[in-house]
């Protein structure tokens, strides 16, 4: 059930970023607001899931990086 209603979310997320002619600030923006709306210390593993994901993106960045020589 856990798995089905990631998979579910996920999907959610992605077809709303995708709209055409819709901006993903809002979106997000909304989403911040109902996570802090539940509750606050969720919104605080928001955050720590966001900055868990850029340095995760940082690494690869670095790790795929090949200086010409």
């Amino acid at each position: 059930r856990k798995e089905m209603e990631g998979a579910v979310a996920t999907e959610l997320v992605h077809s709303l970023l995708r709209r055409e002619g819709s901006e993903p600030l809002p979106i997000l923006s909304f989403l911040v607001d109902a996570v802090s709306e539940r509750d606050r210390a969720l919104l605080q593993e928001l955050e720590r899931l966001v900055r868990e994901k850029r340095r995760s993106l940082e690494r690869e960045a670095r790790s795929s990086f090949v200086p010409l020589s």
